[in-house]
C-alpha cells in the first residue's frame, strides 16, 4: 500500500481572526509544522502535497525548505472551496497512489500512529476517518435560539481528520458531486452511499477555530512534550 498525505492549509481563518492561522506559534513553532512532523514520521505515507493559500504560500514555502521534510512533494494553491482545494491536492500526487489521507493543518495535535490507521483501514474499507463519540447534551433549536428538542447522543460521533480513503473511490466520488458546499470528504462518500469505517480518535486532537482554542491546544502540545 502507497498512501499520499493532503494536508490542508488554505483556509483564511475569519472566525481566528487572522489570516495566518497556520502559522501560529504552537510549543515555540508554527501550527503547520506539527502536522508535517506527524506525517513525516508515518510509514505509509511515501509522498505529501501541503495545499496553501495566496495569503501564506510564501511563508509556507519558507517554512518547508527551511525544515527536514523529505516526503513532502508538493506545494499547491487552494481553491475558492475546500473542495476545490482537496482536488488540487489529489491532483499533485502520484497516480500509484492507493489511498489518499487528508488532513486539517488546523489540527496540529495529529499523530503518525491515527494517520497510520487511518491509512490501513481505508485501503482495507474503502474509507475511513477519526472521530470521537460525543458526550455532551445535543439539544437542537430554532432561530429564536429555542430548544425544539433533545437529540439522542448514543450514535453521534464528531468527525475529525485525518480522513482516508482509496484513491480510485475517492476520484470517482469527487466527479460524481455537483453541489461544492461539503464540509468534509467522508460527506461526499455518506450521500453517494459509499461505507465509511469509523476509527475512535483521540480527544486531544483539537481543531484551532477560534482565538482561544490555540491556548488550550498549546497547552496539550506542551504536556504531550514534558515541556510543563
Amino acid at each position: 500500500m502507497i498512501a499520499g498525505g493532503v494536508i490542508v492549509a488554505a483556509g483564511r481563518g475569519e472566525r481566528f481572526g487572522q489570516t495566518s492561522k497556520i502559522l501560529a506559534p504552537i510549543a515555540g513553532r508554527p501550527m503547520l509544522a506539527w502536522s508535517l512532523d506527524a506525517f513525516g514520521q508515518c510509514p505509509a505515507v511515501r509522498d505529501l502535497v501541503v495545499v496553501v493559500g495566496p495569503h501564506t504560500e510564501n511563508d509556507v514555502r519558507d517554512l518547508i525548505a527551511g525544515g527536514h521534510w523529505p516526503t513532502v512533494t508538493g506545494i499547491v494553491e487552494g481553491g475558492l472551496s475546500r473542495a476545490a482545494s482537496v482536488a488540487n491536492g489529489i491532483a499533485a500526487l502520484s497516480d500509484d497512489v492507493d489511498v489518499v489521507v487528508i488532513h486539517d493543518a488546523a489540527r496540529p495535535l495529529v499523530n503518525h500512529h491515527d494517520i497510520q490507521r487511518a491509512a490501513i483501514a481505508a485501503f482495507k474499507h474503502g474509507a475511513a476517518i477519526l472521530a470521537t463519540p460525543v458526550t455532551d447534551t445535543l439539544k437542537r433549536v430554532s432561530a429564536e435560539r429555542v430548544i425544539e428538542e433533545t437529540i439522542d447522543r448514543s450514535s453521534i460521533w464528531a468527525a475529525q481528520t485525518p480522513q482516508a480513503f482509496r484513491r480510485l473511490e475517492l476520484l470517482t466520488a469527487l466527479g460524481e458531486v455537483t453541489n461544492s458546499g461539503w464540509t468534509d470528504e467522508a460527506m461526499v462518500f455518506e450521500r453517494l452511499g459509499f461505507d465509511v469505517k469509523i476509527l475512535a480518535g483521540s480527544r486531544d486532537n483539537l481543531k484551532v477555530t477560534l482565538p482561544e482554542d490555540l491556548d488550550i491546544v498549546d497547552f496539550l502540545m506542551r504536556r504531550n512534550l514534558g515541556m510543563l
